[in-house]
């Protein structure tokens, strides 16, 4: 009775995570702590997501709160120009598979606009804040929900937010993406959990690494 209470206040677990405000407000802790913790870094973020809508709604309240703080930076009595110059700089995209004839006219514009800016290259690119012809290297978050999550490689990419349920080997090998070294600068990388996956990470690292030392002696292994 109180799981079917809980269903009909906040209703399914798809429109829960799909839900404006929550993004909204996820969105801006994302950009706060990108913009103090990674950018001076000069890394990048993957933004996982439930669903394609979810990615939209991701990249818009992304989107938003970059600008409000650069509002914020701008309006200081002592601005930072170097700040205020890569916040200008900063974009993001949204990389989803097409939906066919069927598909929305958000994920179309939204895939259009990923292939105009030829988004997975230059995500995997380092930040050019001085080339003009290269602005889109500027993509700072690259937003997904299925896509890139196995097999993609981008050494830039440091950290890993994540707001979709997952588990297992698909939970491993997205957290992998974050881990390519991008020379001395990058020692391992970082999985920021919307999702309180810890346990099911636990679960997958065991799953996946489990056998892996066969065959050594413990001596060895020490």
């Amino acid at each position: 009775e109180e799981l079917l209470a809980i269903k009909k206040k906040y209703g399914a677990t798809g429109d829960i995570l799909e839900a404006v405000n929550r993004i909204t407000a996820i969105a801006r802790d994302m950009v706060a702590h990108y913009v103090d913790n990674i950018l001076p870094n000069g890394f990048k973020a993957q933004v996982v997501c439930h669903s394609k809508l979810a990615c939209i709604r991701y990249q818009n309240g992304i989107k938003a709160a970059l600008a409000e703080r650069l509002a914020r930076e701008e309006a200081k009595a002592s601005p930072d120009s170097d700040l205020i110059q890569r916040l200008r700089f900063l974009k993001t995209a949204v990389v989803v598979s097409s939906d066919g004839t069927n598909e929305a006219a958000y994920i179309t514009q939204a895939r259009k606009e990923a292939q105009r800016m030829n988004a997975v290259e230059n995500f995997c690119r380092n930040f050019d804040f001085e080339d003009p012809d290269r602005e889109y290297t500027g993509i700072a978050f690259l937003i997904v929900c299925d896509m890139l999550l196995t097999g993609f490689d981008a050494p830039s990419a440091t950290y890993l937010y994540i707001d979709k349920k997952m588990r297992d080997h698909g939970l491993f090998q997205a957290i992998c993406r974050v881990n390519r070294l991008d020379g001395d600068d990058k020692d391992y990388g970082y999985i920021i959990d919307y999702q309180d996956l810890f346990n099911s990470l636990e679960d997958a690292i065991t799953d996946y690494t489990s056998g892996a030392l066969d065959g050594y002696e413990k001596k060895d292994i020490e």
